[in-house]
């Protein structure tokens, strides 16, 4: 039986905390071992539910993960631990009990923002690769000027940098350039900044950190403290830059304290004092500012750590400058939406589907529809998704990740233009966005599945299918091997041997399309063709068993048995069996 917290009467887990008070599990004496085994059974039931989960998914249902919850910018996937020190946690038992705020939802609707738009953010980019640094310079100063001015043009200044977080190659050199040609500003550090926390996650990439080299992780490490380095930079010559603070949270939140090179001993005793320090700094600089609010209480969620009273304690203290910000009200409805995607991930889509209503009735934030279109996704409610996705979009259209899910729900519903529409809008106006290439690869991977029963019925409609998968990602090399072999079943040899060569081109490593392209050639002799493909991947593999058995067929063909002989004795002494059976006196 579960250890129950002893004022609210929900499970403990994760390390013996309350997920809805913070209450902490006190062992009684020589009991150590017990907290022990309660943690190893929250453990055990979140790797069984993963393990569970990736069954019912199989390879057809694989797609993009799914980002975090930040605004305007990532914290981390949403699927996936954090890297190092915070690790993201979920909530222990999705079947537990809500928890209810204590403030109730405005009457009506009230939030003002003044978002960027996209034709603002396409400007600044041209700018940049303009080399327009004056410009830009005074630009981001006019910014800064009017958001000190009126704390709703918040998202205006942190938009500004979001430009510059994306990991495209030029970009660093650019911006040493501007940091060099205006050393003065604080916009090119900022930006930099910005680039450097971009690339930080680019390094280290998306996979759980068991499958991550340490190589990667040391990429990110770099990184982290670089942004870090060059945000301190900025507020050295402007204190009063709400984005630097917020990527100041989100690197200590993501990477521990370190990455953040404090200055003073406070913030060298663990994530959460560093974290609280920076609060208390940013805070007394924007008192009423809703993104350092909401980045502080994102800290505060049980997956980060935190509990959800924690949380609601920074959403009250946030709660005090309702009059001048009423955006605060969303904080109230991010920890319902927090629920909500617990109860998704747990596959309980109706409840969470309640919880994501009580969210929305604290304030149309984009992240909110992006969330329940999610669940509507899961649920194949396709037409539901879009309606919230097309609200997220026009209160933030800057988010790459709404364009995402959309283009997911337009696959979905059979709507391959409108995805790939929706992808090459994502191409345009988000460079290096690495969503785009997993979605690619994703969309092309589940057309490819798809023509697998088509092998049986219809071969046409198998190559049709493929065809669209090569429309997707015309460099996919599975598709071009598929189709090949489809065009092989209906005698389409040219056609066949065209798509073959362009599997190897793509992936030359993929053996099997050697294989297949070695049977339409051995049909007309060409031998000497199929020994120099052949020897182009021994080149790439030298220890490949089976490819010196191929060969051995190829020179068998040819009539030259030397050689033949020669590559049975390697194919057998490197394992090949069938090699070591041919060499006892059976033909090949």
């Amino acid at each position: 039986m579960k250890t129950r917290c002893s004022k609210c009467r929900t499970n403990f887990c994760f390390e013996g905390i309350c997920p809805f008070c913070g209450n902490r599990l006190v062992p009684e004496t020589n009991s150590w071992r017990g907290l022990q085994i309660t943690i190893g059974v929250c453990i055990a039931l979140a790797v069984g539910a993963a393990f569970a989960f990736s069954i019912l998914l199989g390879p057809q249902r694989l797609r993009p993960e799914r980002s975090g919850v930040r605004s305007p910018r990532i914290v981390a996937p949403r699927n996936e631990p954090s890297p190092q020190k915070g690790v993201a946690r979920q909530q222990g038992d999705a079947s537990q009990k809500i928890y209810n705020v204590g403030v109730a939802p405005p009457v009506r609707n009230i939030l003002e923002e003044h978002p960027l738009s996209l034709a603002d953010m396409a400007k600044i980019r041209n700018l940049f690769l303009n080399r327009q640094f004056e410009t830009l310079s005074r630009m981001a100063d006019d910014i800064q000027k009017t958001f000190r001015t009126d704390p709703q043009y918040e998202y205006k200044i942190d938009e500004f940098f979001y430009v510059f977080y994306a990991p495209v190659a030029d970009y660093e050199r650019l911006l040493n350039e501007w940091v060099k040609a205006k050393p003065a500003d604080f916009a090119p550090y900022l930006a930099r900044a910005f680039f450097f926390e971009r690339m930080a996650w680019h390094g280290r990439g998306y996979a759980y950190a068991s499958k991550t080299s340490r190589k990667r992780f040391e990429q990110m490490h770099f990184y982290f403290r670089e942004a870090a380095t060059d945000a301190r930079a900025a507020l050295a010559i402007n204190p009063n830059l709400l984005p630097a603070y917020l990527t100041r949270l989100d690197i200590v939140m993501t990477d521990g304290p370190e990455a953040d090179q404090p200055d003073s001993g406070e913030h060298m005793f663990g994530g959460k004092p560093a974290i609280d320090a920076i609060y208390r700094e940013a805070k007394s600089r924007f008192p009423d500012s809703f993104l350092l609010y909401f980045r502080m209480l994102v800290s505060k969620l049980p997956r980060w750590g935190g509990s959800y009273r924690e949380a609601e304690k920074i959403a009250m203290d946030g709660y005090r400058h309702i009059h001048e910000n009423p955006a605060f009200y969303v904080l109230f409805g991010e920890i319902y939406s927090d629920q909500a995607h617990v109860m998704n991930e747990n596959h309980e889509n109706r409840k969470a589907l309640v919880l994501m209503d009580k969210a929305i009735s604290y304030g149309d934030f984009y992240d909110f529809f992006q969330r329940r279109a999610y669940i509507y996704y899961d649920l194949k409610e396709y037409d539901k998704a879009l309606k919230d996705l097309d609200r997220g979009i026009q209160l933030r259209p800057h988010t790459p990740e709404l364009y995402r899910i959309k283009a997911d729900v337009l696959f979905s519903k059979g709507d391959l233009k409108g995805a790939l529409d929706m992808i090459t809008f994502m191409e345009t106006q988000f460079p290096g966005d690495g969503n785009v290439g997993q979605w690619r690869a994703w969309a092309a991977g589940t057309l490819v599945n798809e023509s697998g029963p088509l092998f049986k019925t219809d071969l046409e409609q198998a190559a049709a299918k493929l065809s669209l998968a090569l429309e997707v990602k015309p460099d996919y090399g599975d598709a071009y091997y598929w189709r090949g072999v489809a065009y092989s079943k209906l005698h389409k040899t040219d056609l066949a041997r065209a798509d073959l060569e362009q599997a190897i081109k793509s992936n030359p490593r993929d053996f099997k399309a050697y294989q297949m392209l070695d049977y339409l050639l051995s049909a007309d002799r060409k031998w000497d063709e199929m020994l120099g493909n052949l020897n182009g991947f021994l080149a790439l593999e030298p220890n490949n068993a089976d490819a010196y058995f191929e060969r051995a067929h190829t020179y068998w063909g040819k009539g030259d048995l030397k050689n033949a002989y020669s590559d049975l004795n390697h194919a057998c002494a490197l394992g090949n069996k069938k090699a070591c059976v041919m060499l006892k006196g059976r033909h090949p």
